[in-house]
């Protein structure tokens, strides 16, 4: 992985200012007016100490929303406690096709990697064949191809709770059933499904490699990736307003998507496809194809732009489709995602294998 890439990595799964900001007995949901005077001023450093203030704000907001979900379910949020810190899912630097989104989902028996700040190293705990085990890791680079291949041992999904400073709770086994995809469930699962089975296997139905669209995990960890603007996980896109957004953007993914070689991306969503809009008319690096001005993105169209990466300036194909579990919003003339799929055209789909071919 490209160095630079790989200490943005690092940052987000470390959480630094989160932990900064979990150890504190800040009001909740009132925002502080100068920073901590034992904060460390190496998380801010070239920061003016009013945006030093406002990013430290930002991220306190959204420790806030947390830690009042935990309450409502009784637990304590702790530094190890807390969801998120998912820079993103799959081979980002050679996937063909990225999807982007708002945030990933929160749910209270996912188990990503907990950065342990005293021992500086990462544990996952996972089941493998009903045997509840724990992995320290100590290696930044195991922590990337855990979210680089991300199907645990026995071709399962196992993710387990981590509750009141890393004691354990309850498990969630996914099985996976023989045509090897996940049974169906509500959330982020369901998310997985939806944009897999009815769009990256459609991209992919008539590739030359057949197993590609009968081993899902393959044709995911070798054709795809799943980022999204703000790494901090919510319940349905919750807390995740304009604050955050332009912070993590700045701070996160604009960054990120400069290292993806993909030639189509995939807006999901309407809070993505808001903020990517927003952005590219004042990014050089986004040109429409034609030369002509930068369009407001709309759910259900096809663009084709010019961007410049951190390699090359080449053509990439983006595409705007709704959120699997939203509702229609006012620019959606689809009443569900299922409706979305159902009247995609054949010649949509030929534009956007073509897409993938591009050089």
């Amino acid at each position: 992985m490209n160095d630079c890439l790989k200490k943005i990595f690092e940052r987000i799964v470390r959480n630094d200012i989160i932990r900064e900001i979990i150890k504190r007995n800040h009001t909740v949901h009132v925002p502080v007016e100068k920073l901590p005077d034992n904060v460390n001023k190496r998380l801010f450093k070239n920061l003016p100490i009013n945006k030093a203030l406002e990013k430290y704000n930002a991220y306190k907001s959204f420790v806030d929303y947390q830690r009042c979900v935990y309450c409502k379910n009784r637990t304590s949020l702790s530094e190890q406690g807390f969801q998120g810190g998912v820079p993103w899912v799959g081979d980002l630097e050679n996937a063909s096709v990225l999807f982007l989104s708002s945030n990933p989902a929160f749910t209270w028996n996912q188990c990503t990697p907990r950065y342990n700040a005293k021992s500086n190293n990462w544990t996952i705990t996972y089941k493998n064949n009903e045997k509840v085990e724990s992995e320290v890791i100590d290696e930044l680079d195991k922590v990337i191809n855990f979210y680089k291949k991300p199907f645990g041992p026995g071709n399962l999904i196992n993710l387990m709770e981590i509750i009141n400073d890393n004691k354990k709770g309850s498990l969630l086994t996914v099985n996976i059933r023989e045509d090897e995809r996940i049974i169906p469930k509500k959330g982020g699962v369901k998310f997985w499904n939806d944009l897999t089975e009815k769009v990256l296997i459609k991209l992919y139905e008539n590739d030359d490699d057949k197993e590609l669209v009968k081993n899902w995990k393959k044709l995911i960890e070798e054709k795809a990736v799943f980022t999204e603007i703000v790494p901090f996980q919510s319940l349905g896109e919750e807390h995740i307003d304009s604050k955050i957004l332009q912070l993590c953007w700045d701070s996160f993914s604009s960054k990120i998507l400069s290292y993806s070689k993909a030639n189509l991306w995939i807006v999901v969503g309407s809070q993505a496809r808001n903020q990517l809009s927003q952005k590219m008319k004042n990014d050089g690096n986004f040109v429409p194809a034609d030369n002509g001005q930068m369009p407001d993105l709309e759910t259900g169209k096809i663009y084709s732009l010019m961007y410049k990466d951190k390699y090359e300036k080449r053509p990439l194909t983006l595409w705007v489709i709704p959120h699997p579990n939203a509702r229609p919003d006012a620019q959606n003339k689809f009443r569900s995602f299922n409706d979305f799929v159902e009247k995609i055209t054949g010649d949509v789909w030929t534009e956007l294998i073509a897409s993938l071919k591009c050089n």
